[in-house]
């Protein structure tokens, strides 16, 4: 009896395996925590398009043969970019950005004071050296409200030295800015006067509004008043709810104001309707993925997912 021992040609390839050995190359991998590979042409993140604003962390790769770096971008309408048109994200001292690091008896209770230079090179030794510590270490820190346009489309991309040669990551990323809150904000009520007088023939009451931004997320309305205080948070509306509303993707349509939907003093609890002044507040967001700066001295870099956001009011009489 021999074994059976076929040739390798006439094996499936789950049969043989390969040891390949995949180098990375310098690259920016995620900005404020979303894979480059969520961001289309335009800059926008995920299937809503959302832009960026406010910090902006930039995280990537740096290999080991890499000495110095930066993150680097220009104004995309200017692109193909020449040199004066290109600025490195600078991270200032007076930022106080400090990071963990070893404190050479095994810990990271150790303490860095992060900057770049003044064209936005950092030592990439030492940038490798702080990861061992603070492994979510970013490549840079963006203020974004300092661009030349704090609502622009720029491209953005790593530059690298590496035995005093420059190079430049080999792939444009497209981030649009939005650090504009929501504006033109208004809201009433669609019958009877603000600071009006109302009574239980006037319920339930429509509320009418108004609200722009270029990338409008959600609104809702709250109602609140009495002694003790009753409060009714009608839930956020998202403009693509509903394809038949008065709101888009860019807040409420038209000029004018328009109805958003009915709210009722009924809905607060009994003991806290009374004869008394009663608040409907607007809020309104839209869809910036925006970071905040570092909180120093603990590196903290919180995200947040749910945008800018702003907020209106009317009040108005009630006599049960």
């Amino acid at each position: 009896v021999r074994c059976f021992e076929p040739n390798a040609d006439e094996l499936g390839l789950d049969a043989l395996s390969l040891a390949v050995r995949v180098e990375l190359k310098p690259q920016i991998t995620h900005f404020n925590q979303v894979s480059i590979s969520e961001i289309s042409a335009y800059g926008l993140a995920y299937e809503i398009e959302q832009p960026f604003g406010q910090w902006i962390q930039i995280h990537g790769y740096i290999p080991d043969d890499v000495d110095k770096f930066r993150v680097v971008y220009c104004n995309a309408s200017d692109w193909p970019c020449t040199e004066s048109e290109i600025d490195g994200i600078e991270v200032v001292s007076a930022q106080n950005w400090h990071v963990d690091t070893d404190d050479g008896m095994g810990g990271c209770t150790g303490d860095r004071h992060w900057y770049s230079d003044a064209d936005g090179w950092f030592n990439a030794s030492n940038y490798r050296a702080l990861r061992d510590c603070t492994s979510d270490l970013p490549l840079t820190m963006w203020n974004s409200l300092t661009a030349p346009d704090p609502d622009g489309l720029y491209i953005v991309w790593l530059q690298y030295r590496r035995d005093g040669i420059e190079y430049g990551e080999s792939y444009n990323h497209y981030i649009q800015l939005d650090n504009t809150r929501p504006e033109d904000l208004a809201v009433a009520p669609k019958e009877g006067a603000i600071c009006g007088e109302f009574t239980p023939d006037d319920m339930p009451m429509m509320v009418q509004g108004h609200f722009n931004d270029t990338h409008f997320w959600w609104y809702k309305l709250v109602l609140y008043g009495g002694d003790p205080l009753g409060i009714e948070d009608y839930g956020r509306i998202n403009h693509y709810d509903s394809l038949t509303d008065n709101v888009g993707p860019e807040g409420t349509t038209g000029p004018g104001m328009v109805d958003l939907h009915k709210i009722d003093i009924n809905n607060l609890p009994a003991k806290s309707i009374d004869d008394c002044a009663y608040t409907v507040r607007l809020w309104t967001w839209d869809r910036t993925i925006r970071g905040n700066r570092f909180d120093a001295p603990n590196d903290d870099r919180p995200i947040w997912f749910g945008g800018w956001y702003s907020w209106t009011a009317f009040t108005f009489d009630y006599t049960p």
